[in-house]
């Protein structure tokens, strides 16, 4: 498997208001060599796993 080029790191920490315009921002970008790295910093808001029900949703519903 080839490694991708670009490594888009994405820290979470109470900001679920934001995290779906940011991953949709991220795969909706014209390159697609890349990889999405979601880093955990503590969160109380539930970011995590509403950023995990989005790429489940995602990639699931494109199948």
């Amino acid at each position: 498997m080839n490694e991708p080029k670009i490594s888009v790191v994405i820290p979470l920490y109470n900001r679920k208001i934001y995290i779906e315009d940011c991953i949709s921002s991220v795969l909706n970008q014209s390159f697609q060599d890349f990889e999405i790295i979601i880093r955990d910093d503590m969160y109380t808001d539930g970011v995590c796993e509403f950023a995990k029900n989005f790429f489940l949703q995602k990639f699931l519903r494109e199948k």
